[in-house]
């Protein structure tokens, strides 16, 4: 009865202590000053931009990390609405490097929303595709195809692949649909202004009455007195 009651005990320490909660959380926050990721989308709002004038205005940038040079490290790219979009190249031991004016995907300006990095021409070399909405002019709004050059630049050729688009694009996605080797390409777009108000248009809109629907109510009860 005695080796019983010791099993218990000693049972019952081991669990306590297995279930006891580490005083070191899961994740560690490393600062910018220590990492060299630096990177804020910062938004700025006025009287001709803001979330009443554009609903999807607080929907953020996007993020994707890949090996870009090769080298065997998984390197960052940031898209930013209103700043410069930015890549960092990864040196090892969570230090990096900021290359974006030598890469040149921050040449184009556009309000950049989701970011995809893909081997579009199946090089061994990973491209970027960058998503562009908010802005009412086309231009600014069709997406972005960088092709990596294998020097840690890159060229932008989303017209010359077909994916140009100048929807008001949220996101893509890529995988071989049809199974022929290639990447091909699901986009996801949010509604155009005029579908898509903001809070204060709603309101009018709550107000509104469709008048023939009204008359022709009016007839049908009149008829039937």
């Amino acid at each position: 009865m005695k080796h019983i009651y010791l099993l218990i005990v000693t049972f019952v320490l081991l669990f306590g202590n297995g279930c006891k909660k580490s005083d070191k959380g899961q994740f560690t926050l490393l600062e910018k000053d220590a990492t060299g990721l630096d990177f804020r989308n910062m938004l700025k709002e006025d009287e001709n931009f803001n979330i009443f004038k554009y609903q999807y205005y607080y929907n953020g940038g996007g993020i994707a990390i890949a090996d870009f040079d090769n080298d065997g490290l998984q390197d960052v790219f940031f898209t930013g609405n209103m700043v410069k979009n930015r890549l960092f190249r990864n040196k090892g031991n969570l230090k990096f490097d900021d290359v974006t004016e030598k890469s040149g995907v921050a040449k184009a300006e556009g309000w950049c929303t989701g970011a995809n990095a893909i081997d579009i021409n199946n090089d061994g070399w990973m491209d970027l595709y960058i998503c562009r909405a908010g802005y009412p002019f086309p231009k600014l709004r069709k997406n972005l195809l960088y092709i990596n050059n294998k020097n840690l630049t890159f060229t932008e050729q989303a017209a010359e692949y077909g994916l140009d688009d100048d929807s008001y694009s949220t996101h893509a996605a890529f995988f071989d649909y049809d199974k022929d080797g290639d990447l091909d390409m699901f986009l996801l777009n949010h509604s155009a202004p005029e579908y898509s108000k903001g809070s204060l248009e709603i309101v009018t809109l709550k107000t509104k009455e469709n008048r023939s629907l009204r008359v022709n109510y009016l007839e049908m009860t009149m008829g039937n007195m």
